[in-house]
């Protein structure tokens, strides 16, 4: 009997949840990348307007575009390879960054920003994409713990099924002798 695979959302398996997630974040994780980089270059192009605060600010955004793209290529591989380990590391920098967000979103709404509403959304967002990884995890963690038993009964049942017939097969061998002598090989053998 075959297990029912579970689905998130839209209807696809978590693992096909696990690709969507991993692919928004990679694309998300380039446009951060190339976004900085071009500020960075378009800033220091222009030799009269030397804003090292914008070097900062862009150099940050290049940062969090590598981390994006690291940290999906992770989940992408983990997803791919069925390695359960890639994919808790996802969740443990995931949780680590929804942690930083709610930090940043309670200093955005104490100070009256807007920021505070997409912060929120991100964060809720952001917890439904563990719940979607954890759960994937978890069937990989499951269907590793029914492989292991099933081998081991496998194994156990195959030595005892290989020893019955091994003696079956060996005992009227044994009772009738020699096989060379019940069949003959030349006619002119045979008894009329």
């Amino acid at each position: 009997m075959e297990k029912e695979k579970s689905t998130c959302c839209c209807g696809c398996t978590f693992k096909t949840g696990c690709f969507i997630i991993g692919s928004l974040e990679m694309i998300g994780g380039l446009v951060c990348f190339v976004a900085g980089l071009v500020m960075i270059i378009l800033f220091n192009v222009q030799v009269k307007y030397r804003y090292d605060i914008f070097d900062i600010i862009f150099g940050i955004l290049l940062a969090v575009g590598a981390v994006c793209i690291a940290h999906s290529a992770i989940l992408i591989h983990g997803t791919r390879k069925g390695r359960q380990g890639f994919l808790q590391c996802w969740i443990i920098l995931q949780i680590i960054g929804l942690v930083l967000s709610a930090i940043g979103v309670i200093v955005s709404a104490i100070l009256g920003s807007f920021q505070a509403i997409s912060g929120g959304g991100s964060i809720a967002l952001g917890i439904y994409y563990v719940f979607v990884v954890k759960s994937h995890r978890q069937e990989l963690l499951d269907s590793k713990h029914d492989e292991s038993n099933g081998k081991a009964f496998n194994e156990m049942g195959n030595k005892n099924h290989n020893n019955m017939y091994q003696q079956n097969i060996a005992a009227p061998f044994n009772e009738m002798g020699n096989i060379s002598n019940m069949y003959p090989t030349n006619i002119s053998d045979q008894k009329v």
